[in-house]
Protein backbone atom coordinates (compact mmCIF):
# COMPACT_ATOMS: atom_id res chain seq x y z
CA UNK A 1 0.00 0.00 0.00
CA UNK A 2 0.86 3.66 -0.77
CA UNK A 3 2.37 5.08 2.25
CA UNK A 4 1.84 9.37 1.07
CA UNK A 5 3.08 11.84 3.67
CA UNK A 6 -0.52 12.86 4.86
CA UNK A 7 -0.42 8.69 6.40
CA UNK A 8 3.25 8.83 7.14
CA UNK A 9 1.89 11.92 9.21
CA UNK A 10 -0.63 10.76 11.07
CA UNK A 11 1.26 7.57 12.18
CA UNK A 12 4.36 9.82 13.51
CA UNK A 13 1.87 10.83 15.55
CA UNK A 14 0.34 8.04 16.48
CA UNK A 15 3.69 6.71 17.77
CA UNK A 16 4.53 9.87 19.32
CA UNK A 17 1.68 10.10 21.33
CA UNK A 18 0.67 6.91 22.53
CA UNK A 19 3.68 4.68 22.02
CA UNK A 20 1.86 1.73 20.22
CA UNK A 21 3.79 -1.77 19.78
CA UNK A 22 2.66 -1.33 16.06
CA UNK A 23 0.84 0.56 13.82
CA UNK A 24 -0.73 -1.12 10.48
CA UNK A 25 -2.19 0.80 7.77
CA UNK A 26 -4.73 -1.90 6.18
CA UNK A 27 -7.20 0.16 3.37
CA UNK A 28 -6.63 3.09 1.20
CA UNK A 29 -9.88 4.45 -0.23
CA UNK A 30 -8.80 6.34 -3.66
CA UNK A 31 -11.33 8.21 -6.03
CA UNK A 32 -11.90 7.34 -9.30
CA UNK A 33 -8.36 9.60 -10.26
CA UNK A 34 -6.37 7.57 -8.07
CA UNK A 35 -6.60 10.82 -4.94
CA UNK A 36 -6.35 9.16 -1.51
CA UNK A 37 -9.71 9.97 -0.24
CA UNK A 38 -9.58 8.30 3.22
CA UNK A 39 -7.38 5.14 4.98
CA UNK A 40 -8.04 2.93 7.85
CA UNK A 41 -5.04 2.06 10.53
CA UNK A 42 -4.39 -0.18 13.42
CA UNK A 43 -3.14 0.92 16.38
CA UNK A 44 -1.98 -1.74 18.98
CA UNK A 45 -0.87 -0.54 22.58
CA UNK A 46 -1.01 -1.42 26.17
CA UNK A 47 -4.37 0.64 27.51
CA UNK A 48 -6.98 0.06 30.01
CA UNK A 49 -9.79 1.56 27.87
CA UNK A 50 -9.52 0.60 23.87
CA UNK A 51 -12.45 3.02 22.87
CA UNK A 52 -10.93 5.60 25.42
CA UNK A 53 -7.63 5.98 23.16
CA UNK A 54 -9.30 5.66 20.06
CA UNK A 55 -11.41 8.58 21.30
CA UNK A 56 -8.46 10.17 21.98
CA UNK A 57 -6.62 9.21 18.55
CA UNK A 58 -9.20 11.22 17.05
CA UNK A 59 -9.07 14.01 18.90
CA UNK A 60 -5.76 14.45 18.92
CA UNK A 61 -4.15 13.67 15.59
CA UNK A 62 -5.05 16.42 12.46
CA UNK A 63 -5.56 14.91 9.04
CA UNK A 64 -6.06 16.58 5.45
CA UNK A 65 -7.46 12.89 4.76
CA UNK A 66 -10.49 11.29 6.55
CA UNK A 67 -9.10 8.22 8.54
CA UNK A 68 -10.28 5.32 10.52
CA UNK A 69 -8.36 3.84 13.55
CA UNK A 70 -9.00 0.30 15.42
CA UNK A 71 -7.43 -0.28 18.53
CA UNK A 72 -6.34 -3.46 20.28
CA UNK A 73 -4.15 -4.49 23.14
CA UNK A 74 -1.52 -6.34 22.65
CA UNK A 75 -3.10 -9.28 24.77
CA UNK A 76 -6.00 -8.63 22.48
CA UNK A 77 -3.53 -8.50 19.20
CA UNK A 78 -2.07 -11.93 20.09
CA UNK A 79 -4.74 -14.07 20.71
CA UNK A 80 -6.78 -12.92 17.72
CA UNK A 81 -3.85 -12.60 14.88
CA UNK A 82 -3.50 -16.63 14.80
CA UNK A 83 -7.76 -17.13 14.66
CA UNK A 84 -8.04 -17.42 11.10
CA UNK A 85 -11.74 -15.70 10.83
CA UNK A 86 -10.36 -13.12 13.03
CA UNK A 87 -10.46 -9.05 11.51
CA UNK A 88 -6.78 -9.04 13.04
CA UNK A 89 -6.24 -12.13 11.34
CA UNK A 90 -6.90 -10.29 7.92
CA UNK A 91 -5.16 -6.87 8.65
CA UNK A 92 -2.31 -9.16 9.00
CA UNK A 93 -2.23 -10.28 5.74
CA UNK A 94 -3.43 -7.24 3.91
CA UNK A 95 -1.66 -4.73 5.67
CA UNK A 96 1.54 -2.98 5.82
CA UNK A 97 3.60 -2.34 9.31
CA UNK A 98 4.08 1.09 9.42
CA UNK A 99 5.90 0.69 13.12
CA UNK A 100 6.70 -2.12 15.07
Amino acid sequence: MELNETIKTVCDEIVKNFGPEKVILYNVKRSVGGEIRGFKICVIVETENRLDTEKHIYLDVDSDIPFDVLVYTPAEWDELQNEKTSFACRIIKEGTYIHG
